[in-house]
């Protein structure tokens, strides 16, 4: 895009300085602070050190999230972290807000800055598989909705999430036989949806619990960060986002991991609609791609031929495996 003869971008970069120039402003820290960029995606974030203590700082893209948005979730994170559930804490600025804005080139964009967790990735075994299980049960045990009215992203049924993925991603691939897949059996889950979702039982979900989102500590407890997805929804819809990335055709390694996590989650709480699972992890692969397809301005489309094709294939085996069996799912 082009402006008074300037060229517009859609996705800038942060300097790390200007993160932390953001921060001396905004934030009661003691300082001297400086920031690294740890990882550029969907957002962006910064380690950031302190004199005695470390912070994540991550700035929204603009446009993915606005002010209001990260408000419902800092909110609901605030609301788990006082009933005394393993989260990453969020840290108030100077006048009480949740986050601050960051004037970019390409427009407004919310920074947030969370406590930094300590410990470890969990390691593909049964102890942190486990520990994931219990932390995710608690979440649904104690979240309650925050006050503030949730944007769309985080209130859409699972049909309509996948209704809009489905066009979303079909307006980039061109005539074939991958486009034919998409469209149909993108039309048979979003109606099977439609019709099951109001018999599950809903909550609040964590929105993006597939084994990485969690650091355990020495004790084996996981401590969960990264709500940016959490959302209102069937509470199965999280365990099918950790049994997706457990995968269709698992390694040895990675079978392992489904059993202890289910056990996990059991000991805090009963498991909910474990019937409906394989409808939940097709449509969970189909939010993935309404994440890509709707991002492909400021991400780039390269997926559509790198990774695409391998998820499809596991979305077809998925379906001829655990929905073949299911009304009309072949039609």
């Amino acid at each position: 895009m082009v402006e008074n003869g300037k060229h517009k971008p859609v996705y800038s970069t942060l300097s790390a300085a200007s993160v932390v120039t953001q921060m001396e402003r905004e934030y009661e820290l003691h300082g001297p602070l400086e920031a690294t960029l740890l990882h550029r995606g969907f957002s962006d974030t910064y380690l950031v050190s302190a004199k005695a203590a470390r912070y994540v700082a991550r700035v929204s893209r603009a446009r993915r999230r606005d002010l209001h948005d990260v408000g419902w979730e800092v909110e609901l994170v605030g609301q788990l972290k006082d009933a005394g559930v393993p989260v990453c804490g969020v840290l108030p600025t100077k006048a009480g807000r949740c986050a601050s804005l960051v004037e970019a080139a390409e427009g407004n964009r919310p920074l947030v800055v969370f406590e930094w967790l300590g410990g470890l990735a969990p390691m593909r075994n049964e102890a942190d598989s486990k520990a994931q299980g219990r932390t995710l049960a608690s979440i649904h045990r104690d979240a309650r909705p925050p006050d503030c009215t949730p944007n769309s992203h985080r209130s859409d049924s699972l049909s309509r999430v996948v209704g809009k993925a489905k066009t979303a991603i079909a307006a980039l691939i061109g005539d074939s036989d991958q486009r034919v897949f998409l469209l149909e059996f993108g039309a048979w889950l979003e109606r099977e949806l439609s019709e099951i979702e109001p018999t599950l039982e809903l909550g609040v979900l964590h929105g993006d619990c597939h084994g990485a989102n969690a650091r355990i500590d020495s004790m084996g407890v996981a401590h969960f960060f990264d709500f940016d997805d959490a959302r209102l929804g069937p509470l199965i819809y999280d365990l099918a986002v950790f049994r997706s990335y457990c995968g269709i055709a698992p390694t040895l390694e990675l079978r392992g991991l489904w059993g202890p996590f289910l056990e996990g989650y059991a000991s805090v709480r009963m498991v909910p609609d474990l019937w409906a699972l394989p409808y939940c992890v097709a449509a969970r692969q189909f939010w993935l791609f309404g994440e890509y397809a709707h991002g492909a301005n400021e991400g780039g489309r390269a997926w559509v031929e790198e990774w695409l094709p391998r998820h499809l294939k596991f979305l077809a085996a998925w379906r001829a495996r655990e929905l073949s069996g299911q009304r009309s799912c072949d039609q």
